[in-house]
Protein backbone atom coordinates (compact mmCIF):
# COMPACT_ATOMS: atom_id res chain seq x y z
CA UNK A 1 0.00 0.00 0.00
CA UNK A 2 0.85 3.76 -0.65
CA UNK A 3 1.74 4.30 3.09
CA UNK A 4 4.73 5.73 4.55
CA UNK A 5 6.92 4.04 7.18
CA UNK A 6 6.60 6.75 9.32
CA UNK A 7 2.45 6.42 9.37
CA UNK A 8 2.57 2.69 10.23
CA UNK A 9 4.83 3.69 13.34
CA UNK A 10 2.44 5.98 14.34
CA UNK A 11 -0.46 3.59 14.55
CA UNK A 12 1.41 0.93 15.99
CA UNK A 13 2.24 3.79 18.74
CA UNK A 14 -1.38 4.93 19.36
CA UNK A 15 -2.66 1.11 19.34
CA UNK A 16 0.06 0.34 21.59
CA UNK A 17 3.39 -1.00 20.74
CA UNK A 18 3.63 -3.29 23.29
CA UNK A 19 0.31 -5.33 21.83
CA UNK A 20 2.78 -6.91 19.48
CA UNK A 21 5.45 -8.64 21.04
CA UNK A 22 3.84 -12.10 19.76
CA UNK A 23 5.89 -14.47 21.98
CA UNK A 24 4.01 -13.39 24.92
CA UNK A 25 0.45 -11.41 23.56
CA UNK A 26 -0.78 -13.55 20.67
CA UNK A 27 -3.97 -12.80 21.35
CA UNK A 28 -3.81 -9.41 21.29
CA UNK A 29 -1.44 -8.70 18.25
CA UNK A 30 -2.58 -11.04 16.34
CA UNK A 31 -6.95 -9.45 16.16
CA UNK A 32 -4.89 -6.38 16.32
CA UNK A 33 -2.71 -6.92 12.88
CA UNK A 34 -6.08 -9.11 10.88
CA UNK A 35 -8.07 -5.80 12.03
CA UNK A 36 -5.88 -3.42 10.08
CA UNK A 37 -5.47 -6.00 7.10
CA UNK A 38 -9.20 -6.91 6.76
CA UNK A 39 -10.00 -2.58 7.07
CA UNK A 40 -8.00 -2.22 3.80
CA UNK A 41 -9.88 -4.50 1.91
CA UNK A 42 -13.65 -3.98 0.01
CA UNK A 43 -16.46 -4.76 1.50
CA UNK A 44 -17.14 -8.02 -0.42
CA UNK A 45 -13.69 -9.23 0.55
CA UNK A 46 -14.15 -8.86 4.11
CA UNK A 47 -16.95 -11.12 3.86
CA UNK A 48 -16.10 -13.76 2.14
CA UNK A 49 -12.83 -14.16 4.39
CA UNK A 50 -16.25 -14.06 6.60
CA UNK A 51 -17.50 -16.91 5.01
CA UNK A 52 -14.29 -18.42 5.36
CA UNK A 53 -14.55 -18.59 8.84
CA UNK A 54 -17.50 -20.27 8.94
CA UNK A 55 -15.83 -23.05 6.64
CA UNK A 56 -13.68 -25.80 7.96
CA UNK A 57 -10.32 -25.33 8.28
CA UNK A 58 -9.67 -26.79 4.91
CA UNK A 59 -9.51 -26.07 1.17
CA UNK A 60 -12.50 -24.69 -0.34
CA UNK A 61 -13.90 -23.53 -3.54
CA UNK A 62 -15.01 -20.38 -5.09
CA UNK A 63 -18.70 -21.75 -5.30
CA UNK A 64 -19.51 -21.92 -1.58
CA UNK A 65 -18.24 -17.95 -0.93
CA UNK A 66 -20.34 -16.74 -4.20
CA UNK A 67 -23.47 -18.97 -3.00
CA UNK A 68 -23.09 -17.36 0.67
CA UNK A 69 -22.88 -13.74 -0.75
CA UNK A 70 -25.08 -14.18 -3.69
CA UNK A 71 -22.69 -13.41 -6.21
CA UNK A 72 -21.10 -14.72 -9.00
CA UNK A 73 -18.17 -16.87 -8.62
CA UNK A 74 -16.40 -14.85 -10.71
CA UNK A 75 -16.74 -12.02 -8.16
CA UNK A 76 -16.14 -14.39 -5.53
CA UNK A 77 -12.78 -15.27 -6.85
CA UNK A 78 -11.47 -11.55 -7.34
CA UNK A 79 -12.55 -10.94 -3.51
CA UNK A 80 -10.97 -14.20 -2.57
CA UNK A 81 -7.65 -13.23 -4.51
CA UNK A 82 -7.67 -9.89 -2.62
CA UNK A 83 -7.44 -11.99 0.55
CA UNK A 84 -4.65 -14.01 -1.15
CA UNK A 85 -2.82 -10.99 -1.95
CA UNK A 86 -3.22 -9.68 1.74
CA UNK A 87 -1.53 -13.41 2.79
CA UNK A 88 -5.04 -13.83 4.20
CA UNK A 89 -5.31 -16.76 2.44
CA UNK A 90 -3.23 -18.97 0.45
CA UNK A 91 -4.13 -20.52 -2.99
CA UNK A 92 -2.41 -23.71 -3.73
CA UNK A 93 -4.46 -25.28 -6.45
CA UNK A 94 -8.00 -24.16 -7.70
CA UNK A 95 -9.51 -23.79 -4.17
CA UNK A 96 -8.83 -21.54 -1.06
CA UNK A 97 -7.12 -22.22 2.14
CA UNK A 98 -7.30 -19.68 5.48
CA UNK A 99 -3.61 -19.06 5.92
CA UNK A 100 -3.30 -19.82 9.61
CA UNK A 101 -5.60 -21.22 12.58
CA UNK A 102 -5.60 -18.19 14.53
CA UNK A 103 -7.03 -16.13 11.37
CA UNK A 104 -9.54 -18.97 11.12
CA UNK A 105 -10.35 -18.36 14.28
CA UNK A 106 -10.76 -14.25 13.93
CA UNK A 107 -12.46 -15.25 10.77
CA UNK A 108 -15.25 -17.23 12.86
CA UNK A 109 -15.38 -14.83 16.21
CA UNK A 110 -14.79 -11.59 14.89
CA UNK A 111 -15.69 -11.71 11.00
CA UNK A 112 -18.66 -13.63 11.08
CA UNK A 113 -21.35 -13.06 8.04
CA UNK A 114 -25.14 -12.35 9.22
CA UNK A 115 -27.50 -15.10 9.44
CA UNK A 116 -29.11 -14.69 5.61
CA UNK A 117 -25.48 -15.97 4.04
CA UNK A 118 -24.93 -18.14 6.73
CA UNK A 119 -28.73 -19.83 5.94
CA UNK A 120 -27.32 -19.62 1.89
CA UNK A 121 -24.54 -21.08 2.43
CA UNK A 122 -25.93 -23.76 4.44
CA UNK A 123 -28.70 -24.40 1.95
CA UNK A 124 -25.86 -24.68 -0.78
CA UNK A 125 -24.16 -27.49 1.21
CA UNK A 126 -27.90 -29.59 1.58
CA UNK A 127 -28.17 -29.51 -2.43
CA UNK A 128 -25.00 -30.30 -2.44
CA UNK A 129 -25.36 -33.74 -0.51
CA UNK A 130 -28.12 -34.15 -1.76
CA UNK A 131 -26.87 -33.88 -5.44
CA UNK A 132 -23.65 -36.38 -4.66
CA UNK A 133 -25.37 -38.60 -2.57
CA UNK A 134 -27.69 -39.63 -5.84
CA UNK A 135 -24.85 -40.21 -7.36
CA UNK A 136 -23.62 -42.98 -4.89
CA UNK A 137 -20.18 -44.15 -5.24
CA UNK A 138 -18.95 -41.25 -7.35
CA UNK A 139 -20.58 -38.61 -5.04
CA UNK A 140 -19.28 -39.85 -1.41
CA UNK A 141 -15.55 -38.87 -3.13
CA UNK A 142 -17.02 -35.61 -3.90
CA UNK A 143 -19.13 -35.52 -0.19
CA UNK A 144 -15.23 -36.98 1.43
CA UNK A 145 -13.86 -33.79 0.63
CA UNK A 146 -16.41 -31.78 1.71
CA UNK A 147 -17.90 -33.15 4.98
CA UNK A 148 -15.87 -31.18 7.51
CA UNK A 149 -17.54 -28.28 5.71
CA UNK A 150 -21.20 -30.17 6.25
CA UNK A 151 -20.37 -29.99 9.27
CA UNK A 152 -19.19 -27.26 10.40
CA UNK A 153 -21.34 -25.05 8.08
CA UNK A 154 -24.68 -26.86 10.37
CA UNK A 155 -23.18 -25.96 13.45
CA UNK A 156 -22.91 -22.31 12.07
CA UNK A 157 -26.82 -22.74 11.05
CA UNK A 158 -27.32 -23.93 14.09
CA UNK A 159 -25.83 -21.37 16.22
CA UNK A 160 -27.90 -18.47 13.77
CA UNK A 161 -31.12 -20.60 14.30
CA UNK A 162 -31.53 -21.39 10.56
CA UNK A 163 -33.99 -24.56 11.29
CA UNK A 164 -35.01 -25.47 8.08
CA UNK A 165 -31.03 -25.55 6.84
CA UNK A 166 -30.14 -27.61 9.64
CA UNK A 167 -32.81 -30.03 8.97
CA UNK A 168 -32.44 -30.40 5.03
CA UNK A 169 -28.39 -31.23 5.60
CA UNK A 170 -29.40 -33.51 8.24
CA UNK A 171 -31.59 -35.42 5.94
CA UNK A 172 -29.32 -34.96 2.95
CA UNK A 173 -26.26 -36.44 4.37
CA UNK A 174 -27.01 -38.84 6.93
CA UNK A 175 -27.29 -41.92 4.82
CA UNK A 176 -23.79 -41.18 3.54
CA UNK A 177 -22.46 -40.80 6.42
CA UNK A 178 -24.19 -44.08 7.90
CA UNK A 179 -22.87 -46.03 4.33
CA UNK A 180 -19.34 -44.41 4.99
CA UNK A 181 -18.79 -45.31 8.11
CA UNK A 182 -18.38 -41.73 9.44
CA UNK A 183 -20.29 -42.56 12.58
CA UNK A 184 -19.00 -39.38 14.76
CA UNK A 185 -20.22 -37.47 12.07
CA UNK A 186 -23.33 -38.99 11.28
CA UNK A 187 -24.22 -38.69 15.52
CA UNK A 188 -23.04 -34.89 15.35
CA UNK A 189 -25.31 -33.94 12.47
CA UNK A 190 -28.51 -36.09 13.78
CA UNK A 191 -28.22 -34.25 17.06
CA UNK A 192 -28.05 -30.53 15.68
CA UNK A 193 -31.05 -32.08 13.05
CA UNK A 194 -33.14 -33.04 16.16
CA UNK A 195 -32.12 -29.73 17.90
CA UNK A 196 -33.69 -27.60 14.79
CA UNK A 197 -36.55 -29.70 14.57
CA UNK A 198 -37.92 -29.42 18.02
CA UNK A 199 -37.05 -25.65 17.86
CA UNK A 200 -39.26 -25.79 14.67
CA UNK A 201 -41.90 -28.02 15.91
CA UNK A 202 -41.43 -29.77 13.02
CA UNK A 203 -42.50 -33.22 14.77
CA UNK A 204 -42.29 -35.85 12.12
CA UNK A 205 -38.75 -35.23 11.70
CA UNK A 206 -37.96 -34.85 15.66
CA UNK A 207 -39.29 -38.81 15.54
CA UNK A 208 -37.25 -39.49 12.61
CA UNK A 209 -33.83 -38.33 13.89
CA UNK A 210 -35.23 -39.57 17.59
CA UNK A 211 -35.11 -42.82 15.85
CA UNK A 212 -31.80 -42.25 13.67
CA UNK A 213 -29.92 -41.38 16.79
CA UNK A 214 -30.48 -44.51 18.94
CA UNK A 215 -29.56 -46.24 15.83
CA UNK A 216 -26.46 -44.41 15.60
CA UNK A 217 -25.38 -45.10 19.06
CA UNK A 218 -26.37 -48.26 19.15
CA UNK A 219 -24.01 -48.78 16.19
Amino acid sequence: RSQQAGEYVDWLKEEGLEALHFGERPTTSIPLLLERSLAALRAEAQAAFGVAGILALAPFGADAVAAALDIKPNAANRALGELVDYGLLLRPDDSYQVTHALAHSYARTQAAPDGEAVNRLALYYAALAKTESAREIAGYAVLDDQRAHIVAVQAAALKAEQWDAVRQITWNVEDYLDLQGHFTDRQTIIQAGLVAARASNARYDEAEFLNRHGIACVA
